[in-house]
């Protein structure tokens, strides 16, 4: 089931890992979803700060900008 809402990347790593800020105040590591995550974190990294709608689901989520540059995460796996 989608979830919809909104968040602020405040972290970016080159391995492409995002740290995602969301208003009730809690934060949680993602991952990007690309093959050159390197690539895809150096423009993401354009983003930091600016507040974007997500809409994450079980089987991976996303985050889009104002500008329209939309940008594929999946959580951490826990096990």
């Amino acid at each position: 089931m989608a979830k919809p809402g909104c968040a602020v990347v405040t972290q970016v790593c080159p391995n492409g890992a995002l740290l995602l800020h969301y208003p009730d105040g809690h934060t949680d590591w993602k991952h990007l979803d690309f093959d050159n995550a390197y690539k895809e974190s150096r423009k993401l990294a354009k983003h930091l700060l600016q507040p974007a709608r997500i809409v994450e689901t079980d089987r991976g989520s996303t985050i889009t900008f104002p500008a329209g540059d939309t940008f594929i995460y999946r959580d951490y796996p826990t096990k």
